[in-house]
């Protein structure tokens, strides 16, 4: 009975160590989704970014800009 108990209490501590094994893994993991979430995140901010600027200069708007600011560019002194 006295091994039976021994064994147990072995197999209890064994449990527990793995348990925070698991446990610090389980962490390590959540932290490496965070950070990949992030980087899409930044990833598709930029995308945003880069079709906001490109829509400016391919729609026409900065030659419309320019259009207008050069006759006045030319009253000017």
């Amino acid at each position: 009975m006295k091994r039976q108990m021994e064994e147990l209490e072995v197999n209890v501590q064994q449990l527990h160590s793995e348990q925070q094994e698991a446990e610090k893994r389980l962490d390590e993991v959540k932290l490496d989704t965070k950070s990949e979430k992030l980087g899409v995140t930044k990833t598709e901010a930029k995308a945003a970014c880069v079709a906001k600027v490109g829509s400016l200069f391919g729609s026409g708007k900065l030659k419309r800009l320019e259009a207008i600011i050069r006759p006045c560019k030319m009253k000017l002194p």
